[in-house]
């Protein structure tokens, strides 16, 4: 890619953690010299895009090769947790940029770069939220960043009081409403400890003090949506607790 003299390099990325991430870019100049630039910045918020522009002139000629890595090669990282590009843009003298071209992107991991386009993939993960307070159900609201693929599997606990009520526990996805809800396959009682499990495959019924259920059908969750944990009946003494959402989990954003 030929490149003018007015023209400043750009990094975005954005991952599940702090990441610091730096991209090279080789350029040959018009004399045959070839110079190294490159432009590191460090994610200091989980599920922020961090948006990175070189104040410094990458000067003219042609871009021959151009990577973005990982620079924390001790930690390692699940393809698709760190997403990155690298993009070139050139300045108009009256100030503003003319265009913008990507160089390269992809997910990062640690110590291999990526010198192509790949769109953000699906990773593996498990998010903890925080426990609700007493008497409350579980609305885990998505970052506008982050969606939910599919979910894999979902646990909790519930410990209730000695309210007598019958309680039963509804695992849905919603999007302003429900999307999709899957019912726990059995009710819980007053002053008893229940550990519930709902994964995507056919296991449902109650084992010692474990409460196996499915939801075939649903674990698609937008960006920006809601995960609820829902108990009929709920009582003001009732703890849930111990939530843990395990899906395949992608990145979303726009204009990159």
């Amino acid at each position: 890619m030929i490149v003018p003299k007015n023209s400043y390099l750009r990094l975005r990325c954005i991952g599940d953690s702090t990441y610091t991430v730096r991209a090279k870019v080789t350029i040959r100049r018009p004399d045959g010299r070839t110079d190294l630039k490159t432009l590191s910045t460090t994610i200091t918020s989980a599920n922020s895009l961090k948006d990175e522009l070189d104040t410094t002139q990458i000067g003219s000629g042609v871009i021959t090769d151009a990577t973005i890595e990982h620079t924390e090669a001790t930690t390692y990282l699940r393809p698709g947790q760190l997403y990155a590009t690298l993009s070139v843009l050139q300045a108009l003298e009256l100030g503003g940029f003319a265009s913008q071209h990507m160089l390269c992107g992809g997910p990062i991991a640690p110590a291999i770069s990526r010198p192509f386009f790949e769109p953000p993939l699906p990773y593996v993960r498990t998010i903890l939220p925080s426990d609700p307070a007493a008497g409350a159900n579980l609305n885990y609201t998505l970052p506008d960043s982050l969606a939910c693929d599919e979910l894999v599997s979902v646990a909790c606990q519930m410990v209730t009081d000695a309210n007598v009520a019958t309680r039963r526990a509804v695992l849905a996805g919603r999007d302003g409403a429900d999307l999709w809800a899957a019912l726990a396959s059995t009710t819980q009682a007053a002053s008893l400890t229940r550990l519930y499990r709902w994964n995507a495959i056919n296991t449902t019924g109650i084992l010692n003090t474990e409460i196996f259920s499915d939801f075939h059908g649903g674990g698609f969750v937008p960006n920006a949506g809601r995960i609820d944990i829902r108990f009929d009946n709920i009582q003001a003494g009732d703890q849930l607790s111990a939530v843990k959402l395990t899906g395949k989990w992608r990145w979303v954003f726009e204009g990159w």
